[in-house]
Formats: structure tokens, C-alpha cells, sequence
């Protein structure tokens, strides 16, 4: 198709694809990475089985209801709240971070419809630029500061779809630092997106959008050096080595973690100890992380200073709680109750409900001193602890076992 036009031939009450010039011609370079590579190489085998409705136009419709975007269906009570500040909260449920999202002014109704192989850093993005003074002209940014900040606006997800890296490289691993395998994949997933993008907007022509119809940077391979490079760039190369002896390269943090589904903290705290192992989900193995250039560390890597308070509490074994939890000892440092948060050990232990007993930087009360409270009616002197790697942003809930007769320890997230 030459023109640019809607693909659907009957009205299922879906939205239909919208076909444009830059859609056929991002295909016509994907179908040229696919002949690429021999046919019996293990990327050709997965982008025939995964990715071939993408060398092709797409039929039908995309899945997505025509009602989905009437105004009735976008309040607080069916859609999601952004909040004032970026929060990781906003991304917990989500099946997938790759795909369409929607973002809808609550004042003026309109609507924003972006797409990103990356969820959380999207929307990350969207708080930081709507601060520079530099894209403040664009429609969404602008309504940001016209309304009084994100919180006037409601979000959700829209069409959830595949990272094709992310899915390949979980069952070839020995691929994970080639860069052409990665700019291939990348493609696909960033195309397929695109393609629910442009059919979206296309239908509801969202006013906090730009004008135009979806552009594309794919870049056939071998044109041009710098796209051949043989690895991917990265701040700080390391090995993720498996229980049986499988070393496993990364050139950087964020695609060790994206790969093995094991935080970027856990990843920094665990590295050159050659007796403790973390376990990754994805892979379904047991990792140890090394640095072969720094020398190795011994002892358990969670038994470490604590950021805000001193002395630790002989009575407690902090390796065995599990992160981001709150955990209230009697002075005989028997373990009380456990607590999800700073919020509920407070309510439910006769505290003010604004008395915050994790934050050790302005009152010290965590791991510090044994606080008067006051419990079915009966006063009790209790102590809060926290694990002293829940301290900051982002920390994931996890558990953590530890051998005290060998001293190491393993981290399940």
C-alpha cells in the first residue's frame, strides 16, 4: 500500500491499522535484517517463529476497543492517577514494559498516546522534560503547566507487547553482548510498537500529540561502521558466573539486570563474592557476579555499616530479615510483629499516623532506640529494624537466606 490509509475492510468495533509510507518502508528494512543472517543461524529461527506477522502488513485490527477511549471510561475510579512526582510504584503491575501507554488531562480531556520498549524510563523521561525550559512548546508539557502538574492527569497502559531482545537472549545467553544481534531485535520490538502507535493516533488524533504520522530510525545493517560494532557499550563490563561454572558476560548494569531479572542493587552488592549467589527468575539460575580486574571479597556482603545509625544490635540477625519490611523486637529482642511499612507499624502500634519510625536520618528511631507504644491497650517498649540494604529508592522485596556456619549467603528477589 502506497497511500496512507486505514487497513481494516469492516467495522468489528476494533481500532483499524493505519498504513503509511513510513510503516512500508521500516518493513522493507526489517525484511533486509531477517535475509541477513543464514538460515539456520538461532537468530533467523526465532524471527521465524516469533517475529514473522512483522515482515508482512498487518491485517485485521489491533485488538484495541473503539470504546476504550471514550471520555466516560477515563476517571479516577477505572484509571490510574499520575502523582505529583516520577514514582516506581506506577510500574509494579505491569505485565510488560513494552508497548502503548495513555496519558489524559483530567481538566481539558484531551488525550496523549506514546510508545516505548522501555515503560518506566518513558515515563521517568516525561517528568524530567516537562522541567526544560527547551521542550516546553510541546502540546503535552505545555498542558502539564497549564493544568498544575502531572497529578492532574490519569495514565494506563494500553497495548502490552514483546521486547524480542529481552526474549531471545534468555534462552541465548552466549548472544548477550553482540551488538548487531541487539540492534536487529531492538528493531523488531520498536517497530511493532510504532505500528499500534501510528493505528492508535491515527483514530482518536489525541490534541497533546504533534503533528504527523510516526517516524522511524531504522538503519540498514552495513551501511554505515559505527552500526557493526562487534559488542554492546557499556559503563561497567562484568561476568554473571552460574552455580556450574557458565560465565555469562555484560558490558553494563542495566542490561544484566533487563536479562536476568535481578536488580541493578542487588548485582552492585553482590559483586566479587565468589561465595554468594542471587537467583535469577529468567534463566532459572543461581548467579555470583565478578569483576575480574578487582579483587575478590569474603565474609557476607550484607553485613555492612549501617548509612544512618550505629551501633548494630547484637540481639538481631540482620541478614535474615527480609527487605524493604518493618520488624518490631521487645528488649528481649524477641521479634514482635512484622510490619509492610513505616505507616502501618505506626498505626497499629498506638503511633501518631504521621510518626514515621524509618527515618533514622531525622529522628533515629530505626535500629537506634526502643520507642513507648501502646498495644490492645497495654504499653510495650518496642524497637524497629529495618535490613540495611531497604535503605533507598527502589529496593525490591526480597529474601535472604544465609548459612551461618559457611557465612555466605543467597538472595532470592
Amino acid at each position: 500500500m502506497d497511500s496512507n490509509r486505514s487497513i481494516s475492510r469492516q467495522d468489528t468495533g476494533m481500532i483499524p491499522w493505519y498504513n503509511t509510507q513510513n510503516i512500508v518502508k521500516a518493513r522493507e528494512v526489517l525484511i533486509d535484517m531477517y535475509n541477513h543472517f543464514d538460515e539456520d543461524s538461532a537468530v533467523k529461527v526465532f524471527l521465524k517463529i516469533n517475529c514473522a506477522h512483522l515482515l508482512k502488513a498487518p491485517t485485521g485490527d489491533t485488538g484495541v476497543c473503539k470504546n476504550y477511549f471514550d471520555l466516560s471510561n477515563w476517571n479516577i475510579t477505572n484509571k490510574s492517577q499520575l502523582p505529583t512526582k516520577a514514582s516506581n510504584s506506577l510500574f509494579k503491575s505491569l505485565p510488560s514494559k513494552t508497548g502503548v501507554y495513555t496519558i489524559f488531562s483530567i481538566p481539558s480531556k484531551n488525550f496523549y498516546i506514546g510508545s516505548t520498549t522501555d515503560l518506566e524510563a518513558r515515563i521517568f523521561n516525561h517528568y524530567s522534560d516537562a522541567k526544560s525550559n527547551n521542550l516546553i512548546s510541546r502540546p503535552l508539557y505545555s498542558e502539564v503547566h497549564k493544568v498544575g502538574g502531572f497529578n492532574n492527569f490519569l495514565w494506563s497502559p494500553t497495548v502490552s507487547t514483546t521486547n524480542y531482545f529481552q526474549k531471545f537472549i534468555l534462552n541465548n545467553l552466549e548472544y548477550t553482548n553482540d551488538y548487531k544481534v541487539f540492534q536487529v531485535l531492538q528493531r523488531f520490538t520498536q517497530y511493532e510498537v510504532r505500528i499500534y502507535e501510528q493505528a492508535l493516533k491515527s483514530f482518536v488524533k489525541p490534541l497533546l500529540n504533534g503533528q504527523g504520522n510516526i517516524t522511524f530510525t531504522l538503519v540498514p545493517l552495513g551501511r554505515y561502521s559505527k552500526d557493526n560494532r562487534p559488542s554492546l557499550l557499556g559503563e561497567r563490563p562484568f561476568n554473571c558466573i552460574t552455580e556450574s561454572g557458565k560465565v555469562i558476560e555484560f558490558t553494563s548494569l542495566n542490561s544484566a539486570s533487563d536479562v536476568l531479572g535481578i536488580s541493578r542493587k542487588t548485582i552492585t552488592t553482590l559483586m566479587n563474592y565468589p561465595n554468594s549467589y542471587s537467583y535469577s527468575s529468567n534463566i532459572g539460575k543461581k548467579c555470583r557476579f565478578l569483576e575480574p580486574h578487582l579483587p575478590l571479597k569474603y565474609g557476607s556482603p550484607y553485613v555492612n555499616p549501617y548509612k544512618y545509625n550505629k551501633p548494630i544490635l547484637k540481639g538481631i540477625n540482620y541478614d535474615n530479615l527480609s527487605l524493604d519490611k518493618v520488624f518490631a523486637f521487645t528488649e528481649a529482642y524477641k521479634l514482635h510483629e512484622t510490619y509492610s511499612s513505616s505507616a502501618e507499624a505506626a498505626l497499629k502500634c498506638g503511633l501518631d499516623k504521621y510518626y514515621n519510625v524509618s527515618l533514622p536520618a531525622k529522628r533515629g528511631h530505626i535500629n537506634n532506640c526502643f520507642i513507648d507504644c501502646v498495644i490492645e491497650g497495654k504499653n510495650i517498649k518496642l524497637i524497629f529494624v529495618q535490613n540495611p540494604l531497604s535503605k533507598g529508592k527502589g529496593s525490591k522485596r526480597s529474601v535472604l537466606c544465609t548459612d551461618i556456619t559457611t557465612n555466605t549467603s543467597v538472595k532470592y528477589d
